[in-house]
């Protein structure tokens, strides 16, 4: 056997194992919510995800594996990860592209933002009620931290800008902390909620501290990230903030000069839709 054969083998037995381990979720283990959800690296926004599920249903999630079997899409940029047998509450997409597989619209129950809606509804009649936002608003119905303001400023890097932001505050003495988003929903909240203010380039950095009342900033550290600003733009059409516009970040004094003017840079921005309607509209008939 040639290292091309041993290779295909490989990925039959990965394909084999994963419809295996999702057809005995399906059949056998009902305690267990089959969730779409990214784990290859350790990220909040990905993680409120199993997090408000686990809390709003009491059972127990397990990452779904393909899409042969029904499975739920929550939080996150994960739209184009959908198939006919997806259920969809709050997702959105990432770049604006329609999913490579076909959805079934009677198994939408919300969305996560205006564009998002549009993209699909350019395909799908969805109904005129759809709920809209992003489930992280929801974070504060099931988690409380205690309020401990430490720091002035937190900034928080999407993963992919981490070193790029903690080398630029090298030996900066102010009173500045930086957050990574690789770690727990509780941790991670409760680290936000240690400031006064928040600039951040990952998404939910800034849908969490709108969400606990943190005023806050979009920033860009780079162009590294994934589908660029259209996730940003999405889930800002469901909010008060009408032209938003990321603050670029190339050195330290554009990280200091935030705070001279806070009133000027930073804000929450207000959810403009009911937060009940978007807990309500999860999809218990399918998952309690």
């Amino acid at each position: 056997m040639n290292n091309l054969d041993r290779f295909k083998n490989k990925i039959i037995v990965s394909k084999t194992s994963r419809l295996c381990s999702d057809a005995v979720a399906n059949f056998f283990l009902k305690e267990y919510i089959s969730l779409v959800y990214f784990s290859e690296i350790k990220n909040v926004g990905d993680l409120v995800s199993p997090y408000l599920v686990e809390k709003i249903t009491g059972k127990m999630v397990r990452r779904a594996q393909t899409s042969i079997f029904p499975r739920l899409l929550g939080v996150g940029s994960i739209l184009g990860s959908g198939s006919f047998n997806s259920y969809i509450w709050g997702s959105g997409s990432i770049d604006g592209q329609f999913p490579k597989n076909e959805l079934d619209p009677k198994k939408i129950f919300a969305v996560r933002g205006k564009r998002s809606l549009d993209l699909l509804k350019s395909k799908y009649e969805l109904s005129a009620r759809l709920p809209l936002g992003d489930p992280a608003l929801l974070m504060p119905k099931f988690f409380k931290p205690k309020p401990n303001v430490k720091f002035t400023l937190g900034i928080i890097p999407h993963y992919v800008d981490f070193d790029k932001a903690k080398s630029l505050l090298e030996g900066c003495e102010s009173d500045y902390t930086i957050i990574d988003v690789r770690q727990d929903p509780e941790t991670f909240i409760s680290k936000i909620s240690e400031c006064e203010f928040i600039i951040s380039s990952s998404l939910h950095g800034l849908i969490l501290a709108d969400s606990y009342q943190i005023p806050n900033k979009w920033v860009q550290f780079s162009d590294l990230i994934v589908g660029g600003t259209w996730k940003f733009h999405d889930y800002y059409s469901v909010t008060d903030n009408y032209s938003p516009s990321a603050l670029q970040i190339c050195q330290v004094e554009d990280i200091i000069n935030t705070v001279k003017n806070p009133n000027k840079v930073f804000q929450v921005s207000g959810f403009k839709y009911s937060l009940d309607n978007l807990h309500d509209s999860f999809p218990v008939n399918v998952f309690y």
